[in-house]
């Protein structure tokens, strides 16, 4: 049994070594603590084989500790199995139709923090704050965002099966099958209240800078000089789709995406005309703002001046990268992070609000409540700044 524990112990030693890749090995001497660390993973791993109760699968046990290890990460982190990578390489994007629901990653589910009208999941009462645990019977717990959100997307018509808990209903748990369909509800909306101009942002991957520009420019003769943007709630779309939107407001360089050594992967301009609204701006955000969202508010903040009400956000700033491993495995991990032209960034942090709004109000009338707050403290900042 000693003689086997060695073995185990020195098997996998050298067996996650590899896995981690020479170049990662290669890192370690400098680091202090970590070759400390890998003995004793190795310790660990050959403690559990000798001796828990049950026999174990030494291969089943080190994929549940590198799933554990790359989740503990962020929500973009994963070990993919050789299966798992050959259908991520396979399948780079995702379908172009869904159940209707905007998601974030929780610890072990997705949650909903909107429900698109008119979609198959708002007609099964789906709601924001509702939790999938499961896509088609896989356990969500060890995907990371992006895979979740690729078994949610797929062709018109197909159909899905979700087990959600809903929280509004007493923590019920549900199955539903929702058919995946286009989004066809606006992805925008422009109103004026009380002396503000609210651009609501509905869907930052379908929406049109043109069409947003027309809308305010028909505004712009109601006598409102002041702008709020509302990003609340909405995770769907890329700082890369954030980018028309931000270019209305200002002109240059928006963000830079940078890798580990601060060197530059990719730089994203503004395509213009960036006048469309001279005035002052301020955004409205919340904990399901995240990525495109988060990259237009931090762009209005620190290019604009713009105040941010609300809530903080969800703090998803980085790209993940996938890094192949030698048995066809892979892992994917956050490897390039997103930062303003001036070097501000939001990945894990969120952005804070300079002023956050709370609402005691009920819980169907929060949203109300918090966009009439923010409209009444941004009115009346800009009349003491006219005074």
């Amino acid at each position: 049994m000693k003689a086997n524990r060695i073995t185990l112990l020195v098997l996998s030693g050298c067996l996650v070594l590899a896995l981690l890749g020479g170049s990662v090995a290669a890192k370690m001497g400098p680091r202090e603590g970590s070759f400390r660390q890998a003995l004793l993973f190795s310790e660990v791993f050959s403690l559990v084989v000798d001796n828990y109760v049950d026999p174990v699968d030494p291969e089943g046990l080190l994929e549940g500790a590198l799933r554990g290890m790359m989740s503990g990460l962020d929500a973009q982190g994963a070990y993919l199995s050789p299966e798992e990578a050959a259908r991520y390489r396979e399948a780079p994007e995702a379908g172009p139709a869904d159940p209707g629901v905007s998601v974030v990653k929780g610890y072990g589910a997705l949650v909903i923090v909107a429900v698109c009208a008119g979609s198959p999941a708002a007609s099964e009462g789906l709601a924001p704050g509702d939790q999938i645990r499961r896509i088609d019977d896989r356990p969500l717990r060890d995907l990371s965002l992006a895979q979740a959100v690729r078994l949610l997307r797929g062709r018109p018509g197909t159909e899905v099966k979700l087990d959600v808990l809903k929280i509004r209903d007493g923590f019920q748990r549900a199955e539903v099958r929702l058919a995946r369909a286009l989004r066809t509800s606006p992805p925008h909306e422009v109103e004026v209240r009380d002396g503000v101009t609210v651009l609501h942002v509905r869907d930052l991957a379908r929406i049109s800078a043109d069409a947003v520009a027309a809308d305010l420019e028909r505004v712009a003769g109601s006598g409102t000089g002041k702008l709020l943007v509302d990003v609340r709630s909405v995770a769907d779309g890329s700082p890369r789709d954030a980018a028309g939107l931000a270019g209305l407001f200002t002109t240059g360089d928006l963000l830079t995406l940078r890798d580990p050594s601060r060197r530059e992967v990719e730089t994203i301009r503004a395509p213009g005309p960036g006048n469309a609204w001279p005035g002052p701006i301020a955004v409205l955000a919340n904990a399901g703002s995240a990525s495109g969202a988060e990259a237009l508010a931090k762009i209005l903040q620190t290019r604009r001046g713009a105040i941010v009400y609300g809530e903080p956000t969800y703090g998803l700033g980085a790209e993940p990268r996938l890094f192949d491993l030698p048995d066809g495995s892979a892992l994917l991990l956050s490897a390039t992070v997103w930062e303003t032209a001036e070097g501000s960034t939001w990945n894990e942090e969120g952005i804070v609000p300079n002023r956050p709004i709370r609402s005691t109000a009920k819980r169907e009338e929060v949203d109300e409540d918090v966009l009439r707050k923010a409209i009444e403290d941004f009115a009346a900042l800009e009349a003491e700044k006219a005074a």
